[in-house]
């Protein structure tokens, strides 16, 4: 299933990793709604289209961008949610588009859709990888 999303991700995109604390959605919650913020992302009638541009964002950037949701559970329960997108930007500005899209996009809209406790906070930093070569 996360091999799909990746199918349509533009060529020169960067992987960039966010990690939060698990919640009370399941994993494939979580796909099904990233999947959903991500596609709305190509309707420029979308509020997230909207909310986007007033954030400043470059919507191009994020357009076909691929998402997986990975667990890794320590025992019972989920534990770490991961959630990698890709993204097409310099890496200079990389981190601070990741940190945006997150924090005022993504985050807001699953636990709108999932439940307040549906994902934890962010538990590491954003981790940016890839090469500018790629």
């Amino acid at each position: 299933m996360a091999e799909e999303g990746r199918e349509r991700v533009m060529p020169d995109a960067r992987e960039i990793t966010l990690t939060f604390e698990g919640g009370s959605a399941r994993v494939d919650e979580l796909q099904v709604t990233l999947r959903d913020i991500i596609q709305a992302f190509s309707d420029p009638e979308s509020d997230v289209v909207e909310a986007s541009r007033a954030q400043g964002l470059d919507v191009a950037d994020i357009v076909g961008a691929g998402v997986r949701v990975e667990q890794q559970a320590a025992g019972f329960g989920v534990e770490t949610v991961v959630i990698v997108l890709l993204l097409k930007k310099a890496a200079d500005v990389l981190e601070h588009i990741a940190d945006q899209v997150s924090d005022d996009i993504i985050y807001p809209r699953i636990k709108s859709a999932l439940g307040a406790d549906a994902l934890g906070d962010k538990s590491e930093p954003t981790e940016i990888g890839g090469s500018e070569e790629k």
